[in-house]
């Protein structure tokens, strides 16, 4: 791909996007170990479905988390390999280090325009900034691991297995490095 990073293709993924599914949405059934065979099936997001679906996310974060790293991210490959997930520090993960060191906050501060200093969003985005900065100086003893860096709703996909439990399946790791599991 030209940026030495690297890259997962598939031409193939069942599922609905997680940030689309309603109360009686289409998901896909899985109904045998074959992912290219599944069923249209509502998948119903009552309370306990909700909860289920919930569930699934955490499951599914959980098994890329298992994927350890060493706190020296040196370490994580060899030195004859040339191509390593990045440490959170250098980027992916939502750029999260540029909200921690400032720059985000110092470009909204600097950009002049009232509408954007006046907005309601800034406080709100200074206090978990200052929550966010506030846990990062404890990761130091937080176990590594290797992290997807976007798990927002629009990037999982959902199934529902035979016994109709959600299964979230993850795309877009373009923002994955690793770090500190929060």
């Amino acid at each position: 791909l030209g940026n030495d990073r690297p890259a997962i293709l598939m031409t193939f993924v069942e599922g609905v996007a997680a940030d689309k599914v309603s109360e009686g949405a289409p998901a896909p059934a899985l109904t045998t170990t074959d992912p290219h065979d599944v069923s249209e099936e509502p998948l119903s997001l009552s309370p306990v479905a909700t909860d289920r679906l919930l569930e699934a996310v955490g499951s599914a974060l959980a098994s890329m988390h298992v994927v350890g790293v060493p706190k020296n991210t040196d370490e994580w490959c060899p030195a004859s390999t040339t191509t390593t997930l990045r440490n959170y520090t250098e980027g992916g993960c939502c750029e999260v280090q540029n909200h921690i060191d400032g720059t985000f906050e110092r470009r909204l501060m600097e950009c002049g325009f009232d509408d954007v200093l006046e907005h309601e969003y800034l406080p709100f985005y200074c206090d978990r900034l200052n929550d966010l900065r506030r846990e990062m100086s404890l990761s130091h003893s937080f176990p590594r691991a290797t992290l997807h860096g976007d798990p927002f709703l629009d990037n999982m996909l959902v199934v529902t297995s035979s016994d109709g439990t959600p299964v979230v399946q993850f795309i877009d790791f373009e923002d994955a490095c690793t770090g500190p599991c929060l």
